[in-house]
Formats: C-alpha cells, structure tokens, sequence
C-alpha cells in the first residue's frame, strides 16, 4: 500500500476534476467562446498583406482543452462553413461584419490529432457543423434553376407539328 501524504500539498487539491487533456478524434458539441482578429505571418498573401486571420476557440467540455482554429480572412469558403454551423450570417462585400456575434454560439466539431511541421502533434478542427443544440432556421430555398435546352429541342420546336412521317 501507498500513502500519498509525503508527495501531495495539502493546500493543492491536485485538480479534483483531474487534468484536462487533448481533445480526442471525433465529432463534438462545443461551444464558441472567443473570437479575435490575430495577424498570422504564414497567412500573409497578395490579398492579405498583414496575414489577418480570426482565431476562435471553441470549448468542447471541462476534461478537454479549449480548441483554437485559426483562419485567414481571405479563405471565405471556410469562414462560409464556420458562419452556418454557428447559424450567423456570413460576411458580404461592402458590409460591415462584427465577428464576435459568433461567440456563445454553439456548433459541431469533428476533430483529429495532426502532426505540424515542426514535428508536434496539435488537434485540428476537420469539419465544422450545425448543433442540435441550437434554433435550427433554415435558409429560403431559391427556386431550382430550368434545365438548359438542347440543340435537339430547339429544332424540334422550329417544326412545330407539321412534320410528314
């Protein structure tokens, strides 16, 4: 038998909970609890000469650490993603957007365990998508879009009914 008595602070409680850990690979629910505008060297382009990208953080739980995705500004499809999982509007030319309507928000996030370049392992943020957690409004359905005519339909429509067989 052991007693701990000789290793342990009595004030430190040793973190009851216990520690927390990385978050493991799947899909979570979390939430959004912080959104800056951060400047990236790796993000710089000729688009984004200061290499602007949001950071969000995303808590998926107390055993876990939050998740931190970076995106520059420039990549609008991806910041299309993250805007309808959390079901706020996406950023339009022209238009003034305050990103922290995305904070409290509350999303899915599928999760796996990468390796950087630098040769240590990070937990990355693979797909972002709606919770059942929140209101679901779904977007207005534009109307489908009529089919092209074909070459084949145009003649037939230039002989009416009017063709001898």
């Amino acid at each position: 038998m052991m007693r701990f008595d000789d290793y342990w602070d009595e004030e430190d409680d040793g973190g009851a909970t216990g520690e927390r850990q990385r978050v493991p690979d799947g899909t979570h629910n979390g939430r959004i609890t912080k959104v800056a505008l951060v400047s990236k060297e790796w993000a710089r382009t000729e688009k984004n000469e200061n290499g602007d990208c949001l950071e969000i953080t995303v808590d998926v739980g107390s055993s876990y650490w939050p998740l931190r995705e970076t995106i520059p500004v420039h990549w609008r499809g991806k910041l299309g993603v993250v805007c309808d999982a959390a079901r706020v509007p996406q950023p339009q030319r022209g238009v003034d957007w305050d990103e922290t309507q995305l904070e409290g928000c509350t999303v899915n996030v599928e999760t796996a365990t990468a390796m950087s370049k630098a040769g240590s392992e990070y937990v990355r943020v693979s797909k972002w998508t709606t919770s059942a957690d929140g209101p679901i409004e779904r977007p207005a359905r534009r109307p489908a879009a009529k089919p092209a005519r074909t070459q084949s339909a145009k003649v037939m429509e230039a002989f009416d009914d009017d063709v001898p067989f």
